[in-house]
């Protein structure tokens, strides 16, 4: 399958070697309308540029106060638009690991804080549990 702007390229060429346009769009099996179409350029180029700076600037904000931040800079757009364009993106808020409460006997009883970081201290103290 040849995409629209090969085969427009292609009328284009035909018509430049003298051949009429309705009988060279009748042989790329174009329609007129087609060919005639003009793509109209992205507007969302800016919006999507203030949403990355947001992003980098504030890690913790996620779609709501990045839609939020626009809105106070005086920009009126869609919550589903600057949500589009977030996942677009393939921005995301990174979770934090939640502190939990664990039972350790090398510590002496409880310890509180990252059990990714408990687990890395048991892997280097040589107790089995």
């Amino acid at each position: 399958m040849v995409s629209a702007p090969a085969r427009r390229e292609l009328v284009r060429q035909m018509v430049d070697k003298g051949l009429s346009e309705r009988r060279s769009l009748a042989v790329a099996g174009m329609s007129a309308s087609a060919y005639r179409y003009a793509t109209r350029p992205d507007r969302n180029v800016e919006l999507w540029q203030r949403i990355l700076t947001l992003a980098h600037r504030h890690k913790r904000y996620g779609v709501g106060m990045i839609h939020l931040k626009l809105q106070q800079a005086g920009l009126l757009v869609n919550y589903k638009r600057v949500e589009r364009l977030y996942q677009e993106a393939k921005l995301q808020v990174r979770r934090r690991e939640c502190l939990t409460v664990v039972d350790d006997a090398t510590r002496g009883g409880r310890y509180r804080g990252r059990a990714s970081d408990l687990r890395r201290n048991r892997g280097q103290s040589r107790l089995f549990y």
